[in-house]
């Protein structure tokens, strides 16, 4: 686990996504997708979140991660998979009330760093 600091002294953490969270993590794609509506593309908006079964095989393959905030509730997350060897980034979302924090940016870091580790290219 890795801690992250944010602009409000308070410490953002990434952290294994927990099987009970997978419904959470839809909740945080679904208000970020809102986001989209406000910029003129609100067909973003309409997309259905990713299948409970596939984000739960990711998980259980260890390849989400969340920057979990207050109270270790999950703010943001990071979705991969192996592709020909390689992690691929499926999905990272960040609650719009946690956005412009560099959260995304820090599960991105943090998935490159575990690539690094189990010898996956970046």
């Amino acid at each position: 686990m890795l801690a992250h600091p944010r602009g409000d002294n308070e410490a953002m953490r990434i952290r294994a996504a927990r099987a009970t969270e997978l419904p959470a993590l839809q909740a945080i794609e679904r208000a970020a997708g809102l986001m989209f509506c406000d910029i003129g593309m609100p067909e973003i908006a309409q997309y259905d979140p990713w299948p409970l079964p596939l984000m739960a095989a990711r998980r259980d393959a260890g390849r989400i991660w969340v920057q979990a905030g207050d109270g270790d509730e999950p703010v943001a997350y990071l979705m991969a998979d192996l592709v020909d060897g390689c992690l691929q980034i499926e999905q990272v979302t960040v609650h719009p009330g946690s956005a412009r924090r560099a959260l995304g940016r820090a599960l991105l870091d943090h998935a490159a760093n575990r690539a690094r580790l189990t010898a996956c290219p970046r």
